[in-house]
């Protein structure tokens, strides 16, 4: 049986920030394949396991686990989820199941775990994990994290559905994937890739209070829990990655769950975690008897969720003293007999008056159902067929000749192994051809290539499933056909390749060849997901998906650091994805569009220095041309659709491309 290990720590030990034990755990069962990320287990009279589904057409599933077997009792298809949580005893509610989707930002609520409840809530951004409490007034609270936010909720009842108000949003440190709450001492934990796990105050308050660091156990913490012994004793849980060397079967995920109840195959309880084994993505289940065993701890299997709360979590405030303000319209909190402290978006003595984010951009009004006022809507003018499991970037071939530009073309990729491959679409984003390549993602075309004796124009794409750069040869017919040379290795030790934009040559014979002229950091040290290079101004843009858009110099003698055109901290939310330009009449006009994939926006740039900014809205990849293509007069954009939404709202498996006017946008944009 293979072996996971783990290491734990005594939360009353915790000021050491040392490991106390290190337990390895035998993997036991797993749940069929299914994109895990989260799982969580549901304390009713038969005990539940329930994890997310990360796949396109998404939701949850929920399986019996007690008797040591997994059976499938449930499952939802709201679209690509990550998170989900359960919570109980809030508002005529003693049970619900909390998922928040990846492509469409929308908070959910199920009772029993299948009737939605009304509630639904959009929270724009992109978040990795969140931890729910309870105060001790009984009111249900949630962090969420995402990248460098972090931001608190307050969820309650209100008309026969479940209201959310957002109560503060301050800076993380990190991308935090784990984080878990100890109702004994109020003190969140969170932690992710860089190793450390921080710590902050749970409390009803607008203010976040000091972020701590307990300690930094190792390169990653891929999952915390804690588990609440006897007489109150609270351990908190810090998962760790594979150690390197090791021969290891599982994966183990950036979630864990624990079950202190009894069962027939668990009669001390169990832990679940999200893991990958050949046969793909999973969720598995132990016994804590090993863990408790290490531990000398005996074990707790009267633990009840929905009667746990935080007390150190509430402030100490008279409530009549707040009748006064209003009991600060319920959208704050009393700090006085005189004063309120009011939630994210709300003002005034009594906090009854709405605000809006960065001052409506001066554009009107709060809006709702996005973020500010500075988003407008842009209705696509057709969508693709579909094609492939997980469509990544597109790009826009132009035809030759003045009479021809509505034979070009867009071509797609598909980085999935369902559908892998190269996708051709005309303008109205009917398909007429694929070309099976292994697992490209961003993809280019190029113009007016010399090879050999022959000049032709070819699409380019970055290639993960060798780790290759992949060219194809574009006939004037509009056809993708194989090119000599058109499969290029990758030279640099510890290279994967992820996107591509670059130059390269031919041999006299017709072969094509590349050579590496240049190697360089492409930001701040994380992922480069996206990039496009302006040939007249001598510049190249690059997304990094953590921070923002850089631009460099493009000149392979250039030397010294990039310019960080905006950040996430600043105008533009994470995740930062596809890069293109539209080009103007001269070499100062036009506009860089940079993709937002946690918002399913886009942020539009000036293309002259210093790149001020303005917004257009839809997620991954994303291309656009200035020149006048069939029945699209001033320009096209084609964006990358996650969630291919039926008119019933179901989502359908395969992806496809919006195509947009450019014209229907450009007023956003003064060039």
């Amino acid at each position: 049986m293979q072996l996971r290990k783990m290491r734990f720590l005594t939360i009353a030990a915790f000021f050491a920030a040392a490991f106390a034990v290190e337990v390895t755990l035998p993997i036991g069962k797993v749940t069929p394949t299914i994109n895990s990320d989260k799982p969580v287990f549901s304390y009713s009279d038969d005990p539940l396991l329930i994890g997310n589904d990360g796949g396109p057409t998404g939701g949850f599933a929920i399986w019996e686990f007690g008797n040591g077997e997994f059976k499938e009792a449930g499952r939802k298809d709201t679209g690509r989820t990550k998170l989900v949580e359960v919570i109980y005893s809030l508002a005529d509610y003693d049970e619900l199941v909390v998922t928040l989707g990846v492509s469409d930002s929308i908070l959910r609520f199920f009772e029993d775990g299948e009737k939605k409840v009304n509630g639904e809530l959009k929270i724009w951004g992109d978040y990795s994990s969140w931890c729910f409490w309870r105060s001790g007034n009984k009111k249900q609270y949630f962090y969420l994290f995402g990248k460098g936010v972090a931001r608190l909720f307050l969820a309650r009842g209100k008309k026969n559905a479940i209201e959310v108000l957002e109560v503060q949003a301050f800076e993380d440190p990190i991308e935090a994937s784990t984080c878990t709450i100890s109702s004994t001492t109020g003190t969140v934990f969170f932690g992710g890739a860089g190793g450390a796990i921080y710590t902050l105050r749970a409390s009803e308050s607008t203010s976040p209070g000091p972020i701590g660091q307990l300690g930094k156990p190792s390169d990653e913490i891929v999952g915390l829990s804690r588990y609440i012994g006897n007489m109150n004793t609270e351990y908190l849980l810090a998962a760790l990655p594979r150690i390197p060397g090791d021969l290891w079967l599982y994966d183990l995920g950036p979630y864990t769950a624990i079950f202190q109840s009894k069962t027939s195959a668990y009669p001390d309880g169990a832990i679940s975690y999200a893991t990958e084994t050949d046969s793909g993505k999973a969720f598995g289940i132990s016994s804590l008897t090993p863990l408790l065993t290490a531990l000398s701890v005996k074990p707790n299997t009267s633990f009840d969720p929905s009667k746990q709360s935080c007390k150190p979590c509430t402030p100490r405030v008279d409530p009549s003293s707040c009748l006064q303000v209003r009991d600060c319209s319920t959208q704050g909190f009393c700090t006085s007999s005189t004063s309120c402290s009011c939630f994210s978006g709300f003002n005034g003595t009594t906090c009854s008056t709405i605000t809006c984010a960065n001052g409506c951009s001066s554009h009107g009004r709060a809006p709702w159902g996005r973020p500010d006022c500075s988003f407008l809507m842009v209705e696509a003018a057709y969508e693709t067929d579909q094609n492939g499991g997980d469509g990544d970037d597109p790009t826009i071939w132009i035809a030759p000749g003045k009479n021809n530009s509505g034979s070009s073309r867009i071509i797609t990729t598909t980085k999935s192994e369902l559908g892998a491959g190269f996708g051709v679409f005309d303008l109205k984003g009917k398909l007429s051809q694929t070309f099976p390549v292994g697992e490209p993602n961003n993809v280019d075309a190029l113009y007016g290539v010399k090879v050999g004796n022959r000049t032709v124009d070819l699409a380019v794409a970055a290639r993960r499933g060798d780790n290759t750069i992949c060219m194809l040869e574009i006939t004037p017919s509009d056809e993708l056909i194989s090119i000599p040379g058109g499969t290029q290795p990758t030279t640099v030790e510890d290279y994967e390749v992820y996107g591509s934009c670059f130059e390269l040559t031919s041999t006299p014979s017709g072969s094509l060849q590349t050579t590496l002229v240049r190697q360089f950091q492409g930001g701040g040290g994380g992922q480069v997901e996206g990039c496009v290079a302006d040939n007249q101004n001598g510049y190249i843009f690059a997304g990094e998906e953590p921070f923002g858009p850089w631009r460099f110099d493009v000149e392979p003698d250039s030397a010294g650091p990039g310019l960080l055109v905006d950040s996430v901290k600043g105008k533009l939310f994470a995740d930062v994805e596809g890069v293109t330009l539209v080009y103007g009449k001269t070499a100062t006009e036009g506009f860089i569009l940079v993709s937002c994939q946690g918002l399913s926006a886009y942020t539009a740039y000036r293309r002259a220095p210093q790149h001020e900014v303005d917004r257009v809205t839809n997620t991954d990849g994303i291309v656009a041309v200035g020149t006048a293509l069939g029945e699209f007069k001033a320009g096209l954009v084609v964006v990358h659709d996650d969630a291919n939404e039926n008119s019933d709202g179901s989502v359908q498996a395969e992806t496809s491309f919006k195509l947009v006017s450019l014209g229907d946008i450009s007023y956003l944009v003064r060039m």
